[in-house]
């Protein structure tokens, strides 16, 4: 091709140096390079006279030539004549510069006589010896390299209306942060179109929020080019308008051979969707708040019966916790009564779309039943396929509990008033029979009559039986008048139990466990021992085999305290007086009904049922309340609960021992008796006449006052307290004592109580009797008042 001499070629050692070739591997027919023959390419090694020293295959048939038909044919000879010129200017420069590759297209004749275009990458190389300067060649046909090139451009052509149909932005940046190429959906996200998108800007300064970091400290562009990983996350964009979005990015490095050259970016605008998405959270923590703060207990239940939601509510009042109770079966929360009930309201509610119970008992981790008014609602979805169930529970415990209690109250209170009026009038038919007896018996005394005396004996026995249960029920009733004094409890009790003591069996041992200072109350001392007593006898009945029975006091403070027998709260400073045994204890059923009158457990000749409600009834009056406990084969505990006092009058001790005065006769006194029932008028006045007072009798209070105002003269009123009309007997004391200031006044009734007096208490020269009374009761009260 041309005939410089080899020592022209100034880098012929360097290339001999670096390796690029050893001739002699050629020149050698048995040691051609495994390269230049398998190489999918032409590849031909031709000297400085333009003979090709070797080709290989793929050159050959690319010429349609054989090897050895090549060996034979210089490179001239099958160039195309207009190439010949620039091939020879191309090498030359080839050895005088200071490149080791050139590249030169040229067109080479077939063997069948057409050109075809080959592209040629020239090496220049010398042999061993560094005499001889040969060019090895590799040729590729160039009308592939077009048609691969025009493959890649449709496949480029076929990426780039990909990307640009995609619904997500993309994007690529250089170094800079420069646009280097954006499709038309990032455009659209970020307000903007072909026309008025700004050219060679820096798409980090334009669009990201925190542009006033550089590009290379972007955060979306912050990532380890070697690694090839795909950097995910969320940020801020500006759109042209202004607005900010957050978006939902994925960014690649852009990488050349190992050198970033900048970053592609796919994002989507996911501000709808967080906006949704933060909706949705807030939707459900409103959600959340009112499912726990609803105050009724919540359960969600899917089809199958398992708990699936639990409000903290329920989780509260059950004692449980979360994660266990999810999953569980619902049956296993209500009692075995319930059972049955449970899975009756979920199906129910599966039909008709709701169900209630008033009654499904809970059973809480510590074996404690709730008593519940349950409703279970279903909800579907939208297919209309049973989706969960909503089961809702109120607990009614306490609800039911003071309900009970209401009630009970309720029924003592009307059968206190049923009792009260019954014995009214009982007492007033008492007061007849027994007063006609006791005149009977004197007679009979006087005439010597024993058979007599012995008959009227066993009726007044009978009668006065009759008369102490007409005083039990008066005591539970309310109606009783009580004569309160200021006392202290504790000397009370201490003076008491020598006779309580001989009062019980010797196997029954009596423990008092009094507080160290106690307030005083203000009691009717007779009735609070009375009280004490029928408590002991009852904790000794309930100990057949001996026990003790332990009496204990305390001061106590109570707020809300909501009594079992009463239906609203109480508060104040109260002492207790409780009794406790470790008896036999009373059945959970019997206990609520251990107050009632005639209600009893013992045997018909035991008792009358009345001793509990005796002191029911006479703690109420007094402005306390009773409470009990009792647990079977542990025993039982009564505790009375009186008002503290509130007054400064000194602590007095009464005694209950009856009184040894001598009744005298009546002469030169005068008694104003008003009493409308004419059999107890008659018996009344035999006899105080018996005794020789005068008796001055009326049956009506207006007709007495009358007398009165017009001079009637006399020493003692005694009158009834409840008569027919408007004025009763506590008017007709006052209306007289203006007239008689130092009047003494004796009340009588079978049905009354200091509320009926008008009095807070009863005056000075004041008494009262309970109906029916006997002869020596009557006159020593009578004789009482007179000697004041």
């Amino acid at each position: 091709m041309f005939s410089e001499p080899a020592t022209t070629f100034d880098n012929s050692q360097t290339l001999e140096n670096l390796g690029f070739l050893e001739i002699d591997l050629f020149q050698n027919n048995n040691n051609n390079p495994s390269f230049f023959n398998n190489s999918a390419f032409g590849m031909a090694l031709v000297n400085s006279d333009d003979k090709f020293i070797r080709v290989n295959n793929s050159f050959a048939n690319m010429l349609g030539y054989s090897c050895e038909e090549l060996h034979d044919i210089g490179c001239h000879s099958i160039s195309h004549p207009d190439d010949i010129k620039e091939t020879q200017t191309s090498l030359k420069k080839l050895l005088t510069g200071n490149t080791f590759i050139g590249q030169i297209e040229k067109r080479y004749r077939h063997k069948d006589g057409h050109y075809i275009t080959v592209s040629i990458d020239y090496t220049p190389v010398c042999d061993r010896g560094n005499r001889n300067i040969y060019f090895l060649g590799q040729i590729r046909d160039a009308n592939e390299t077009y048609i691969a090139s025009e493959q890649i451009k449709n496949i480029n052509q076929k990426y780039s209306q990909i990307i640009n149909s995609l619904g997500e932005g993309v994007y690529a940046v250089d170094l800079k942060g420069e646009c280097l190429f954006i499709n038309p959906a990032a455009l659209d996200i970020l307000g903007y179109n072909a026309t008025n998108f700004p050219q060679d800007v820096s798409l980090h300064e334009l669009f990201h929020t925190n542009a006033n970091h550089s590009s290379e400290e972007c955060s979306i562009c912050d990532y380890d080019a070697k690694s090839g990983e795909l950097k995910k996350g969320i940020e801020t964009f500006k759109r042209k308008d202004g607005e900010l979005i957050t978006i939902k990015y994925i960014a690649t490095p852009l990488v050349e051979g190992f050198e970033v050259k900048g970053c592609v970016v796919i994002f989507r605008d996911d501000t709808a969707r967080l906006l949704a998405e933060n909706s949705l959270r807030e939707s459900e923590a409103r959600f959340r708040a009112l499912y726990n703060n609803t105050p009724s207990m919540l359960l969600s239940i899917n089809p199958k019966g398992d708990v699936i939601e639990v409000s903290d509510l329920w989780l509260n009042k059950m004692q449980y916790q979360r994660g266990f109770v999810r999953g569980c079966g619902i049956t296993e929360f209500v009692d075995d009564d319930s059972k049955k009930e449970i899975n009756k309201l979920l199906e129910t509610a599966q039909t008709e779309g709701r169900s209630n119970s008033n009654n499904l008992m809970l059973k809480t981790n510590e074996e404690v039943l709730i008593e519940t008014e349950t409703e279970v609602v279903a909800e579907y979805n939208s297919n209309n396929a049973l989706e969960r169930f909503l089961m809702v529970s109120v607990d009614v415990t306490e609800k039911r509990k003071t309900e009970r209690q209401l009630r009970q109250s309720q029924k003592m209170e009307a059968i206190g008033q049923l009792t009260g009026g019954i014995a009214h009038d009982f007492n007033n038919i008492l007061q007849v029979i027994i007063g006609n007896l006791q005149i009977l018996n004197r007679q009979s005394v006087v005439e010597n009559n024993d058979k007599s005396k012995e008959k009227i004996g066993r009726v007044i026995k009978a009668a006065d039986k009759a008369r102490d249960l007409t005083k039990r029920l008066l005591a539970f009733s309310r109606r009783q008048v009580l004569e309160t004094i200021q006392c202290n409890v504790n000397v009370q009790l201490l003076e008491f139990q020598a006779f309580l003591t001989r009062s019980l069996r010797e196997d029954i041992n009596i423990k008092l466990h009094l507080a160290e200072v106690l307030w005083a109350s203000e009691i009717d001392i007779s009735q609070f021992e009375n009280a004490i007593l029928n408590l002991c006898v009852n904790s000794a009945g309930a100990m057949p085999s001996g026990g003790s029975i332990i009496i204990e006091t305390k001061n106590e403070i109570l707020e809300n305290k909501v009594p079992q027998l009463r239906d609203e709260a109480i508060s104040g400073e109260y002492i207790s007086v409780s009794i406790t045994d470790n008896g036999t204890g009373i059945a959970e059923d019997i206990l609520p009904r251990i107050l009632e009158p005639f209600f009893t457990t013992k045997d018909q000749d035991k008792g009358t049922g009345l001793g509990l409600s005796m002191v029911y009834g006479f703690v109420e009056q007094t402005g306390g309340f009773m409470e009990f406990q009792s647990e079977l084969h542990v025993g039982t505990t009564m505790t009375l609960y009186f008002p503290r006092s509130t007054n400064d009058k000194p602590t007095a001790i009464k005694s209950s021992e009856p009184s040894n005065n001598q009744i005298t006769n009546g002469s030169n006194k005068t008694i104003l008796l008003v009493e409308d029932n004419p059999d107890v008028q008659e018996v009344i006045v035999s006899i105080l006449e018996d005794r020789d007072y005068t008796v001055l009798p009326y049956d009506e209070p207006i007709k007495a006052k009358t007398a009165v105002e017009k001079g009637l003269d006399f020493d003692l009123l005694l009158t009834d307290v409840i008569m027919p009309g408007d004025y009763r007997g506590p008017d007709l004391a006052d209306a007289i004592r203006k007239l008689k200031p130092d009047l003494k006044v004796l009340f009588l009734s079978g049905y009354a109580d200091n509320a009926f007096l008008g009095h807070q208490s009863l005056g000075e020269n004041e008494k009262f009797l309970s109906k029916p009374i006997d002869d020596n009761e009557l006159l020593n009260e009578v004789q009482s008042l007179l000697n004041k």
